[in-house]
């Protein structure tokens, strides 16, 4: 056991204080740390309680500590680490997603974007981390938290002691001990799975991407062929985008590229990017074309690792090629349909890949869990030629419209327009 004591001058309004409430008092204050044995074995632990409960005072008995980093103000953020490949896969197991952010100095970061960079920074081994969330927006908590779950479970992380305030990063986090100070109890029981998160979605307009244009890794222009944009909401807060290009092709008839998918740099680390990826193909594939006897198809051509290494494991997506075997420039004098000398000569280094979607056409009414965790609402609809009858989820394109700050075109569209 250990009692930290301190001691005062005692003068009038001290005297005052005490009296007042009766609170026999020397000028001495005393407080017991609570205490615990720490298991050996862990990858994360989680110090929880309320402030002044002795979170800090348990660090120091325990004889641990927490690394303070130099940020260099000269050099870009991602610049401290030892390699790319380290800068790239921690920065992205804390969502610090943004290229741009990645290339600023740490000293004009937001406060919440340096809490990340300084929690990229401590993903190792026996790191310690006080003040786990305290500075930065709950939702950002608790996809934070998902995050540098799934970075420890991948790299086998051990020893990790996190301290905060906040319970409500636990579910997420899901560390393997938990010390309580505000009970004093230990739990050892990890939960096994995060909540589940059931995203909805509306149709929007073109006007919708303003919201989001800046916090795409590529280019902020949208383009012309863009018929099909989507909403994304959580918790009745709007997270993300996707779209469909129009993909014209000789003998392919409704055909589509993924356009555009951004979740909102808040929301980024709960893994809603993927599922938002297999929505749009299933969206783009529901439609039964009578010309050609077939659903519509759905391509993804992305220059992202993480993404396109997923798409690689995942079954519902065949492989079409890479950029090791684009093919040559040849001058058309045309910029659609093919290369112009100005675009391969901007793209010719960068590696990017491409996929078709195989998975189920549409949307499978006895598996509802298919694309997102629940999508309930079931409506027959028949096309406009009576000509074949489907099933979809009716919520696909449901009139939802929470609240959101300030208004832009597509909040105010009117039942008939959706």
């Amino acid at each position: 056991m250990t009692i930290l004591k301190s001691k005062v001058l005692q003068d009038g309004i001290t005297d005052r204080i005490s009296s007042a409430s009766d609170f026999k008092w020397t000028g001495e204050n005393s407080f017991t740390v609570p205490s615990f044995d720490m298991p050996k074995e862990f990858g994360i632990g989680l110090i929880v309680g309320p402030s002044g409960s002795g979170k800090s005072s348990i660090l120091k008995t325990l004889g641990l500590k927490e690394e303070e980093y130099i940020w260099n103000p000269n050099m870009a953020v991602a610049s401290h680490f030892k390699s790319y490949e380290e800068a790239s896969e921690k920065l992205s197991a804390v969502a610090l997603n943004s290229i741009p952010d990645q290339l600023k100095p740490y000293q004009t970061l937001s406060t919440g974007q340096k809490f990340r960079a300084q929690m990229a920074m401590a993903l190792k081994d026996n790191a310690v981390v006080d003040e786990f969330t305290s500075v930065i927006d709950r939702n950002v908590a608790k996809a934070l938290s998902n995050s540098i779950r799934k970075y420890v479970d991948r790299k086998g992380l051990k020893s990790i002691v996190l301290v905060g305030c906040h319970y409500d990063v636990i579910e997420w986090l899901r560390p393997d001990w938990i010390f309580d100070t505000k009970t004093g109890t230990l739990t050892t029981e990890r939960l096994l799975r995060r909540p589940e998160i059931t995203l909805q979605i509306r149709k929007a307009d073109k006007s919708s991407w303003s919201i989001f244009k800046q916090h795409h890794y590529l280019t902020s222009d949208l383009p012309n062929n863009t018929p099909h944009a989507y909403l994304y909401y959580w918790n009745e807060q709007l997270v993300g985008y996707g779209s469909l290009n129009a993909f014209p092709h000789p003998k392919l008839r409704a055909a589509y590229n993924i356009g555009r998918v951004v979740v909102l740099p808040d929301f980024q680390g709960l893994g809603m990017g993927y599922p938002i990826f297999k929505n749009l193909a299933q969206i783009g594939t529901h439609n039964y074309n009578h010309t050609t006897g077939g659903y519509g198809r759905v391509k993804v051509v992305t220059a992202i690792p993480a993404l396109y290494n997923k798409l690689d494991k995942d079954p519902d997506w065949d492989f079409i090629k890479g950029s090791d075997v684009r093919k040559k420039h040849v001058d058309t004098g045309r910029k659609f349909g093919g290369y112009d000398a100005e675009y391969y000569a901007k793209h010719e280094k960068r590696i990017t890949k491409a996929f078709h979607y195989v998975g189920q056409k549409g949307f499978d009414i006895n598996n509802p869990n298919l694309v997102i965790d629940n999508i309930a609402e079931v409506k027959a609809w028949t096309c406009p030629k009576n000509q074949k009858k489907h099933e979809l989820t009716g919520n696909i394109i449901k009139d939802f419209r929470p609240a959101i700050v300030g208004q832009s075109k597509y909040q105010l569209l009117t039942e008939g327009e959706v």
